[in-house]
This record gives structure tokens, C-alpha cells and sequence, in this order.
């Protein structure tokens, strides 16, 4: 596995070498018809190459998880833990028809099954984990925001910093003034996302088609596309707010262009403290824009990922691509810059899955129906500023 990872990573850089070579050599005149297609076979391949490194890399974890379970051995003495159940076990018995609907979320596992007294804890299900990587997968603002799950869907009211204190200089006998935190409130509903897929009887019923992995794999990918672009751009009523409905952090001069020094009065329109965990979030189409821009001595802003995996930097900050952020164009906004953990992604209960062979009874089709319910709210209103097109 690390072989393969190398060499894709090995490949993912000579094509950045290669495309920064283009653009030296073309410098400031415009590009040929024949320097454009090889820009877009070079970005093209970029980004292939950057999706199977974190492919490549989550195999690599898994597996490593894996071997970890099996090397691992009861303590001395010790009750022998139950063997792991199996995680598709229902999706089987759902399409076999013996299950009309489940519901994947949480369940109780005992986590001190060798100490002399026990406790149980709600921790996620392994169907509901392996559903809930497939969303993320999907959804990039769900990886990077900070995730707050309910068994139920009743209102979450949470306090939210609108301003922080600040200290002044005082003469000395002076009277210090006060300076207080703002709060107000936000709530965190629950509003339902929710598609469904037909397909034939004999296809479910065909012993050489894995239904239980399509169904994780339809169910997971299709629910994290749905509710992306809701949380990006969302307008909040009545549905969940998107991130880019931040406060803005810098207007561009131009109408579909970006400057270096537009980039770093954005980075500085959020508040030093918060700009530890900071994130760019951009459109790809976007980010090969950024990437092509220079500074005053000719140098590339853009720095490729050095490490396999990880994300590539831009003014010293990761880089992100969603591709519900829109585009550069006239009044659109473009790109968010801040600390993700201030965005709250709420889930509401788990994952529902139903079948139904009365939907499609005439054409001799199974239906499933998956449904989550979700919210998204901007909580930390200092730490996350968008950037927006005059």
C-alpha cells in the first residue's frame, strides 16, 4: 500500500512541477491553444491524483484498524469479548423483505468489559460510522465543522459570541472601563433531507449483487451531496444556514478575479486568536485561478502539499474545495476564510432506511427511501469571514 501511495504521490507532484513550468515559460503573455490543453490535462491530473491519495490513505487506516482487531487479546482471565456483529446484517434483512425500515444512529456498547464494574455508553453503531465517512466524503464543510448529534430533533438553543472583550490602557488612578463579551442566541432545528432509488426485483435478488453495500454506498454519498450544499449555502430559512452566509471579510475590485493582496486583507479580516485552526474553502475552479497567481518577485503563492494526504497551503493556511462555493463572477461569494469549529453542523437522530415494494408494484421495482434530519448554523460570528466579487 505505501508503494502505491508513494508513486501516486511521486506522480501528483512531477504534474505540479510540470504545470508550474508552463506557466513560468508563458509568463506574463497569454496562453496557447495547445498551453491551454495541457494546463487542463495537468490540473485535470492534479486532481485525480490528489482524490486517490486520500482514497489510498483511508484504505491504509482501515486496514491498519483491522490488524489492530485481530492482533488484539482478551486480558488474563477475562471474559472473551463477543465477536463483532455484522454491520449489514440488517440491510439484508430489509431486503429480503423481513424489515420494512432501519434506523442506524447509536447503540450501547459495554467499554469496560474487563473491569469489574461495567458501563455501557451511546457511541455511534458501525453501520451509522461507515454511512456517516461516506457523507463526509461528500460533503467537505461536514468534515471540517464541528458536528453536534441529538437522539431527537427539538430545538437547540445555543449562546453565540457576537463581539469579544477587549483591554485598554489605564493611567494610573484611572478608572478601567468595562468590557463585556456580546452574546445572543442561536437554534440548531432539524429539517429533513431525503431521496429514494428504484431498482428491479431481480436485481435485489441476484446473490452476485452486494444490495447491502449499495445501499450504504447510494444511501451515504447521495445524503452528503443533498445536505452540502445546504450547509454551504443554505439561507437558513427554513432551512439550515450555509457558511457562506458569514460576515464578508473583503470585496474584490474586480467582478471575477482575486488579487495576492486581496487574499491577505481577507486573512486579516479575522481576529488573531482565531486564526490557528483557520481554513480556505473554495470552488475548484477557484483554487486553479489562485493557483496561477504570483507575488512581487515572481514566486507562486500557491505551495503544493509536500506530504501525502495533506491538504496544500495558501499564505501559510490549508486549502479546501467545495463545489457548492460558487465560482468567481459578478456579486458571488466566492470563498470563506476563518475557523471551521465556529460553523455547527447539527444531526438529528441517525439514518433512516425503508423499503417498499408498493411504490413501483406495477413495473416489479423495490424502492428504498433514505432520510436524515439536519441543521447548520454559524455560531462564532468573528471567526469565519467570506470573500465575495464586486
Amino acid at each position: 500500500m505505501s508503494d502505491i501511495l508513494n508513486s501516486v504521490f511521486e506522480a501528483r507532484r512531477n504534474a505540479v512541477e510540470e504545470l508550474r513550468s508552463l506557466y513560468e515559460e508563458a509568463g506574463d503573455e497569454a496562453l496557447s491553444a495547445e498551453q491551454v490543453q495541457t494546463e487542463e490535462r495537468l490540473s485535470a491530473a492534479i486532481s485525480d491524483f490528489e482524490k486517490r491519495e486520500a482514497n489510498l490513505i483511508k484504505m491504509a487506516a482501515d486496514e491498519k484498524r483491522a490488524a489492530d482487531a485481530a492482533a488484539a487479546s482478551p486480558v488474563a482471565g477475562a471474559k472473551a469479548p463477543e465477536a463483532k456483529p455484522d454491520v449489514h446484517a440488517e440491510l439484508r434483512a430489509l431486503a429480503r423483505g423481513e424489515r420494512r425500515s432501519v434506523e442506524v444512529g447509536y447503540e450501547a456498547r459495554d467499554l469496560l468489559s474487563n473491569q469489574t464494574n461495567a458501563a455501557e455508553e451511546l457511541v455511534e453503531s458501525s453501520l451509522f460510522s461507515e454511512i456517516h465517512d461516506l457523507m463526509v466524503e461528500n460533503s467537505p464543510i461536514m468534515g471540517l465543522a464541528r458536528t453536534i448529534r441529538t437522539a431527537g430533533g427539538a430545538d437547540l438553543v445555543l449562546p453565540r459570541v457576537t463581539s469579544h472583550s477587549a483591554a485598554s490602557l489605564v493611567a494610573e488612578a484611572g478608572v478601567i472601563g468595562e468590557s463585556d463579551p456580546n452574546f445572543d442566541t442561536v437554534t440548531l432545528g432539524s429539517y429533513k433531507y431525503a431521496f429514494a432509488v428504484q431498482i428491479s426485483r431481480e436485481l435485489e435478488q441476484d446473490s452476485a449483487f452486494n444490495v447491502s453495500g449499495f445501499v450504504v454506498q447510494q444511501g451515504g454519498a447521495a445524503l452528503g451531496r443533498g445536505v452540502d450544499t445546504a450547509f454551504v449555502s443554505g439561507t437558513g430559512t427554513p432551512q439550515p444556514n450555509g457558511i457562506v452566509n458569514a460576515t464578508s471579510g473583503m470585496t474584490t475590485a474586480a467582478v471575477a478575479a482575486v488579487t495576492m493582496d486581496e487574499l491577505i486583507e481577507a486573512q486579516h479580516s479575522v481576529i488573531a486568536p482565531q486564526q490557528a485552526g483557520a481554513v480556505w474553502m473554495f470552488n475548484d475552479a477557484t483554487i486553479e485561478a489562485i493557483r496561477k497567481l504570483k507575488d512581487t518577485d515572481n514566486n507562486y503563492l500557491w505551495q503544493p502539499s509536500n506530504q501525502a494526504g495533506a491538504p496544500s497551503m495558501l499564505l501559510g493556511k490549508p486549502v479546501y474545495t467545495d463545489p457548492n462555493i460558487d465560482v468567481m463572477a459578478t456579486g458571488n461569494t466566492f470563498g470563506v476564510y476563518g475557523d471551521p469549529k465556529g460553523f455547527y453542523v447539527r444531526m438529528a437522530g441517525g439514518v433512516s432506511i425503508d423499503r417498499s415494494e408498493h411504490v413501483g408494484f406495477l413495473n416489479d421495482l423495490v424502492t428504498y427511501r433514505f432520510l436524515v434530519r439536519v441543521d447548520s448554523e454559524i455560531v462564532d460570528t468573528t471567526g469565519i469571514r467570506t470573500l465575495d466579487n464586486a
